[in-house]
């Protein structure tokens, strides 16, 4: 069956469509690692090595936000795949609700007033504890330390790449995220996302009241549901609620891609399809008609 096609015809005739963009799409850092292993090997290597050493792990989050905010270079699986749903998606009135907290949908073109990410997103810092509502650009917070960790970087030669080296800029990266403290409280300033200790979830609050007031004006409009790789980390944030959209609006048709995951609940089962792929590479291969699985 060519599922695209199926997809695409869905699309078409739908009044509305709703994506849910699951942790398939949440890039590991054994991705990022080999995304930047020859454009950026230092950096590559830097990453692997402290996410391979449980001692350093704590430096991690903010060597992602690095990549994210100053790298910024989207690997090529993730960029044809939110290219091809992004095509697909033209000219409909659509939501996304995504599990991501990296910038890709802003980056691929997406109308980010039609978008959502409930987990939060590196491109805002908060007080790690909580103490305030207040949040701050990262990429201004994080400043100093982009700029000590590129000269460091610089400074390495991909010969040079011993555990002492490494260890060095681990403990370079260390003494910069010691500044970073909350003006507030003074405890350290962290990432806006579920991560944090007490996260603060105005940085989507906005996004998710137009979501559900979307939600709202879809009641007994032909909506097509697209579940693009949601499994069951945060199943309350798309997969159940998905279903329970498609449930009560009888106009309703879901569409759920996911490699292990993909089973269709029997109430909504002659209104749905279920197809067992890894959801990212589904849209990668993408192309006008096809997508044979």
């Amino acid at each position: 069956m060519q599922y695209y096609g199926k997809i695409k015809n869905a699309v078409q005739e739908a009044n509305r469509v709703l994506v849910g963009l699951g942790e398939e799409w949440v890039l590991t850092d054994e991705v990022i690692c080999k995304a930047m292993e020859n454009s950026h090997p230092v950096f590559a290597a830097l990453l692997k090595f402290a996410a391979t050493q449980e001692q350093y792990r704590d430096i991690v989050p903010y060597l992602e936000a690095f990549y994210y905010n100053q790298i910024t270079e989207i690997p090529d699986m993730w960029k044809n795949a939110y290219a091809h749903l992004r095509k697909l998606l033209e000219g409909k009135d659509y939501y996304i609700v995504s599990l991501t907290i990296d910038p890709y949908l802003a980056q691929m073109g997406f109308d980010m007033d039609r978008c959502v990410n409930p987990c939060g997103s590196v491109q805002r810092m908060q007080c790690r504890n909580g103490c305030t509502e207040e949040l701050y650009i990262a990429k201004s917070i994080m400043q100093a330390f982009s700029e000590k960790l590129q000269q460091r970087m610089q400074d390495v030669s991909e010969t040079e790449l011993q555990e002492c080296v490494l260890t060095d800029l681990v403990n370079d990266c260390r003494e910069e995220i010691a500044k970073l403290i909350c003006p507030k409280c003074g405890a350290p300033l962290f990432f806006n996302t579920l991560e944090a200790t007490r996260y603060r979830e105005e940085g989507y609050l906005g996004n998710w009241q137009m979501y559900m007031k979307w939600l709202q004006g879809s009641v007994n409009k032909k909506l097509c549901v697209i579940e693009a790789g949601a499994g069951m980390s945060l199943p309350s944030v798309i997969r159940w609620p998905f279903e329970k959209t498609v449930y009560y609006n009888q106009k309703a048709s879901l569409y759920r891609i996911h490699h292990t995951f993909h089973q269709i609940n029997h109430e909504i089962a002659e209104r749905s399809c279920g197809i067992e792929a890894s959801a990212v590479s589904f849209f990668k291969d993408m192309e006008e008609g096809e997508a044979v699985l």
